[in-house]
């Protein structure tokens, strides 16, 4: 299920500010959701909502004949809504998303102490700390969050402003 890791969604998302889009489509998980939360809550992303299917017009004509009964199951897809800047609206809000080129096969695992935050305006590095023992899901959250708390995690992402 690779459509579903974390990564591959960033990829989705770096892609659509590479091309100047407004918006994306990502898949709802609930790490991918914590990811996006954080952006948001740091003015990266403007909103993300759930959605049933991407809004394609070739597909939603077959959506739109097809006679069923309501879905059951949570909406598949998070549609993502990019920020751009308020003095040049043809950049965006997020300069570049970085990870290492091969980022799920091996860990990093890095020290509280070791954990550089980046200050407010310059970007966001975000660590994965362990499993969220409710969930039972990785818990990932910014490196200046886990200072604060204290969490040695493993080295995830960087958000560039």
């Amino acid at each position: 299920m690779g459509h579903l890791n974390l990564y591959h969604n960033l990829g989705n998302l770096r892609n659509a500010l590479r091309n100047k889009y407004r918006n994306c489509y990502l898949h709802n998980t609930t790490e991918i959701r914590d990811v996006l939360a954080n952006l948001q809550r740091y003015g990266y992303i403007g909103r993300f909502i759930a959605v049933h299917e991407p809004f394609q017009p070739r597909i939603s004509r077959k959506i739109q004949k097809r006679v069923s009964k309501e879905r059951k199951e949570e909406s598949p897809y998070l549609l993502v809504f990019l920020k751009y800047r308020q003095s040049n609206k043809h950049l965006p809000v997020i300069g570049n998303i970085y990870f290492r080129k091969r980022p799920t096969r091996y860990q990093i695992p890095v020290k509280t102490k070791d954990m550089k935050p980046l200050h407010q305006g310059v970007g966001l590095e975000m660590v994965r700390v362990g499993e969220d023992k409710r969930r039972r899901e990785d818990l990932w959250i910014p490196t200046h969050t886990a200072q604060i708390r204290g969490l040695d995690g493993y080295k995830g992402f960087k958000v560039f402003s």
